[in-house]
């Protein structure tokens, strides 16, 4: 799954007291073992994850979030009396915690919101007060991960007490 906003407007005239063009696109799940379209072979990747899980005892936590808002004017005039606004936005945002109660716990998150305002040679905008033109991206990471080890009763000593916590975060606009 993919969460985007677009809006073209191609071989238009657009007239008003104030023209606004939003795009406006909220973070979206792009990675799940359980869809396969996320990852090439995914049951193979699957059944090897989950041996491999249950042998070393690890509790694995993702979070991997994009969203894209893009704006396309292409051959087309725009006339206001009054102001001009087109504004792309994306949001990214990936939130984990990741507790675990065994060997190690660890916690990776991605965003990855794209911005993208298109006007094209072709395109004319003409306006009394303003244009604004805008591309913003957003990005909200938050990771964590806890390992809660567990005294051993026979030597009473922690035996490995291990917690990894990674975040990337790209933008563009």
């Amino acid at each position: 799954a993919f969460s985007s906003a677009t809006a073209n407007i191609t071989n238009s005239t657009l007239n008003g007291a104030s023209v606004i063009i939003n795009a406006n696109a909220n973070d979206n799940r792009v990675f799940d073992l359980t869809d396969t379209n996320s990852v090439t072979s995914t049951t193979s990747i699957q059944e090897s994850l989950l041996d491999f899980l249950a042998s070393v005892q690890l509790e694995i936590g993702i979070a991997i979030r994009t969203s894209t808002a893009t704006i396309n004017v292409l051959s087309t005039n725009i006339l206001a009396a009054d102001t001009v606004t087109i504004s792309a936005m994306a949001l990214s945002n990936a939130t984990i915690l990741n507790l675990g109660i065994t060997v190690a716990a660890i916690a990776f998150g991605y965003t990855k919101p794209i911005a993208t305002v298109v006007i094209d040679s072709g395109s004319h905008i003409t306006a009394t007060n303003s244009v604004m033109v805008t591309a913003v991206t957003t990005n909200v990471l938050s990771i964590s991960a806890i390992d809660l080890a567990l005294v051993s009763a026979v030597t009473q000593k922690v035996p490995v007490d291990i917690a990894l916590a990674i975040g990337y975060a790209e933008g563009h606009a």
